[in-house]
């Protein structure tokens, strides 16, 4: 028989073992796979949406784009053995700075204050911006 001790540690064994499981497929089922990404999708607030492919960009050495918004703009780098990041902003909160670097297909960096954004995608997309339709 069990008593109250070993159903709480049998509770939290079963709950760990859950969470760990959900935790491997809620990303499958939910999200997109981690895609390499093949181009980098540049939109700026005046309706441009510039698309480079990332094997035409030099493999060697930085890239880097100033680019213009409302609020000052930003500067973009892409660095071929990490990804593409903001490096600096005029925005007030540099939450666009914060986010790091991305390198997977379906990531973004967005700077609301310039109204720009910065997707990776993976280029056998519709280009409909939808994951699935049900």
């Amino acid at each position: 028989m069990l008593d109250k001790g070993d159903k709480w540690i049998l509770g939290g064994l079963v709950l760990a073992v859950a969470l760990a499981f959900c935790a491997r497929a809620v990303p499958v089922v939910f999200g997109r796979q981690q895609e390499v990404a093949m181009a980098v999708e540049i939109r700026t607030p005046s309706g441009e949406a510039m698309v480079l492919p990332i094997e035409d960009l030099p493999m060697d050495k930085e890239t880097r784009w100033e680019l213009d918004g409302p609020a000052g703009g930003l500067h973009l780098v892409y660095a071929p053995d990490k990804g593409f990041r903001v490096d600096a902003a005029q925005c007030p909160d540099h939450i666009c700075m914060n986010a790091g670097y991305i390198h997977r297909a379906g990531r973004s960096i967005v700077c609301v204050p310039n109204r720009i954004v910065v997707s990776l995608t993976s280029g056998g997309e519709r280009g409909d911006g939808l994951d699935a339709i049900l």
